[in-house]
């Protein structure tokens, strides 16, 4: 048998090109898998994120975001471990839905007060996210009016809805 030499080379040429260009195929799809993998990373990094931000606020809602760092700690674990009970569970569920839906039932208020409020009271009033209106001289903000009359009751607030 005879070889032609030159045919040989051309097919090798052509094999070697063929591979070259399945490698740079392979390498761009590396790439963009790469760049798929580094956006889902990124995107569940976001959503662990927003859960524990989301944890966070119940936590400043249930009003226990002041406690020691070990006591809330200590807290969390006696949750943990009451998980399996079912009832339990239950009742928590419930308490919490209810504390939802009357803390969702803000509305916008304006409070004039019949006596001077003192520098704590109007801090108070600031963290409720309650703004002073100068030109009115009443607070406006969002809460429901329980909450205001609880914690302003010495002052004989006016509340009225908006």
């Amino acid at each position: 048998m005879k070889y032609d030499a030159q045919k040989i080379s051309i097919g090798v040429d052509m094999v070697i090109s063929s591979i070259d260009k399945q490698k740079k195929s392979l390498k761009a799809k590396r790439a963009e898998l790469d760049r798929k993998e580094k956006l889902l990373k990124e995107k569940e990094r976001k959503v662990q994120t927003k859960k524990l931000i989301n944890h966070g606020s119940l936590i400043e809602k249930a009003g226990i975001s002041e406690l020691d760092p070990k006591a809330l700690l200590g807290a969390l674990l006696e949750i943990s471990n009451k998980i399996e009970d079912k009832s339990q569970l239950e009742n928590w569920s419930n308490i919490g839905n209810e504390f939802l839906e009357k803390k969702d039932r803000k509305t916008k208020l304006i409070v004039n007060f019949q006596k001077d409020l003192g520098s704590e009271e109007k801090a108070l009033l600031k963290n409720m996210k309650f703004s002073w209106n100068q030109f009115r001289n009443e607070w406006y903000g969002y809460s429901t009016k329980q909450e205001v009359l609880e914690k302003f009751a010495n002052f004989s607030p006016n509340i009225e809805e908006v």
